[in-house]
């Protein structure tokens, strides 16, 4: 069985597929990623998989790039002729839909939230409404992130809900990322709460809200420290960009730590995880990560972000682009005591590792290719 997985960079495979890959394989998969290269390309090799350079702008509005970028898709869907075609983000889903059209593959894809397609004029909104719906015409199956990018699609009438289904996010190894208490915890208490935000360095992450509360929260508890870490994004149009992370750390209102490869260590040292992100979400990754290992998570009551909290119960919920509501989450926190500190951590582990393990995902992924394929059978036979 010859399985075609098409993203946007070789770092969204190394850091969200891998383990699902990996179940591929070990079920007879052949599978060769195409992707934009990457410094992961050698991870990927390592891990069995096979790997084609793909020419991709994920975010650039560029239609004679894009043009190409459909061009090699289809190429290589002719020339390796696989059994079924997975694909993740939106440029990925669209350019391997049409080509699977036009080649009568068998299509999943993957609809890990909106993005900032949706979320842009009405031009923009009009185009990727217009390709979404020729894309997923013929889609065998496909997954979304949350049940509210679902029902948008379905109500745009982009795709019958029969061939759609809900997963859990990427999903997480709950083993992996097994539950700790924070390093201060462990070693005795008594220190300051400490929050931190890992997330990619764009505004619509929050991250300016989250350094905003910091300030007010630090005016009011000043032993609280704040953390923030990701990768800077320059060509971003909404980037945050390395000036301004300098001012930040120079007042005192967060401590940033650069960009980090592995983030349970950093996770471990925190108390809660913040994500005050009004980004169109899938279902993010590092709440998946931070609940998992035990950490209570403050994040905003929007699509995928409000699926990972039990308000209240495992973390708490804010409002989008609101610093009041922020900081009144966070100040919530600080007021438990330490025990009710710990019922926390303890319903955000559950949470999680009830809901949302990877093994969910790969479970899915697993029947929907073997539904495709008996279909694909009969079909010829």
């Amino acid at each position: 069985m010859k399985i075609l997985v098409v993203v946007n960079s070789s770092w969204n495979i190394t850091n969200f597929r891998l383990e699902l890959l990996d179940a591929l394989k070990c079920s007879g998969a052949d599978i060769t990623v195409l992707s934009p290269p990457g410094p992961e390309e050698a991870h990927i090799l390592e891990s069995g998989f096979k790997f084609i350079p793909l020419y991709m702008d994920p975010k650039g509005l560029n239609p004679l790039k894009d043009i190409w970028t459909f061009i090699l898709i289809l190429y290589n869907i002719l020339f390796i002729k696989p059994h079924v075609v997975l694909s993740f983000t939106i440029k990925p889903n669209i350019y391997s839909g049409l080509a699977c059209r036009l080649t009568r593959s068998t299509f999943i894809p993957n609809v890990a939230g909106l993005g900032v397609a949706f979320g842009r004029g009405p031009l923009t909104k009009f185009s990727a409404t217009f390709l979404y719906r020729l894309a997923l015409k013929r889609a065998h199956l496909v997954f979304f992130q949350n049940s509210e990018d679902r029902s948008f699609l379905v109500n745009q009438g982009l795709v019958s809900i029969e061939r759609t289904d809900v997963l859990p996010g990427s999903g997480v190894n709950v083993e992996k990322f097994a539950s700790t208490a924070s390093d201060d915890a462990a070693a005795g208490g008594g220190a300051p709460l400490r929050f931190a935000m890992i997330c990619r360095l764009i505004a619509d992450k929050g991250v300016r809200e989250y350094v905003e509360a910091a300030k007010r929260v630090k005016n009011l508890f000043p032993g609280t420290e704040f953390i923030l870490a990701g990768f800077v994004e320059p060509l971003h149009r909404r980037a945050i960009l390395q000036k301004e992370l300098k001012e930040w750390d120079l007042v005192g209102a967060v401590s940033y730590v650069g960009s980090v490869s592995d983030v349970r260590p950093l996770l471990a040292r925190a108390d809660c995880i913040v994500l005050p992100s009004y980004y169109k979400e899938g279902t993010p990754r590092i709440l998946l990560e931070a609940g998992a290992m035990g950490r209570a998570l403050i994040t905003t009551d929007l699509p995928g972000c409000r699926d990972t909290v039990e308000d209240g119960v495992s973390g708490y919920l804010c409002e989008p682009r609101s610093i009041d509501s922020l900081v009144e989450a966070i100040m919530l926190y600080c007021s438990l005591s330490e025990l009710e500190r710990r019922e926390m951590s303890k319903q955000s582990r559950q949470r999680i590792s009830e809901n949302f393990s990877v093994s969910i995902v790969i479970r899915k992924y697993l029947l929907a290719i073997e539904n495709a394929l008996s279909r694909d059978l009969n079909n010829t036979g």
